[in-house]
C-alpha cells in the first residue's frame, strides 16, 4: 500500500513543474485574449489598472470636489416640547406651544441628524435665516 502512495507522489511531483509553467504563462498574458484561449481557454482574471489622478490633469484638485454639488438636508431646531395626546388634540389656530429653549438661546443646525453649528435666528428679505455663531 505504501508503494502505491510513493508512486502517486512521484508522479505528482513530476507533473508539478509543467503545471506551474502553464499557469505562469497564463498569468503573464492574462491581458491578451488570444493568449488566454491558448493557455487553457475560458476567462481568466486580470489585475485592474486605474489611471492616476493628478491635480489639474483632468481630475479634481481634491477628493472633496467630487461631492461639492451634492445637496443635503439641513434642519434648524428652535427647541423641543413634549405634549400629551390630549394636548395635541386640543391644538387650534392661535395655540402656543412652549419650547424648552429660551428666546435668546442659540439654535442648533443639523445635517443628517448631526449638530454641525449653532446660531441665532435672523430675518433676511422676509425669510428666516440663521447667523452662525459657532461651528460644532
Amino acid at each position: 500500500m505504501s508503494e502505491d502512495n510513493d508512486i502517486g507522489a512521484e508522479q505528482a511531483d513530476a507533473a508539478r513543474p509543467a503545471a506551474e509553467e502553464e499557469v505562469g504563462a497564463a498569468v503573464a498574458t492574462a491581458g491578451e485574449p488570444q493568449a488566454r484561449e491558448a493557455a487553457g481557454g475560458g476567462a481568466r482574471a486580470a489585475p485592474l489598472r486605474f489611471p492616476e489622478m493628478r491635480d489639474g490633469a483632468g481630475g479634481p484638485e481634491s477628493p472633496l470636489e467630487r461631492v461639492y454639488d451634492l445637496t443635503v438636508p439641513v434642519t434648524v431646531e428652535l427647541g423641543k416640547a413634549q405634549l400629551t395626546v390630549q394636548q395635541i388634540l386640543q391644538l387650534a389656530p392661535g395655540s402656543v406651544v412652549e419650547l424648552d429653549h429660551s428666546a435668546d438661546a442659540p439654535v442648533e443646525m443639523y445635517v443628517h441628524g448631526k449638530c454641525v453649528a449653532h446660531g441665532e435666528i435672523v430675518v433676511v428679505d422676509e425669510f428666516y435665516g440663521v447667523r452662525i455663531t459657532s461651528v460644532a
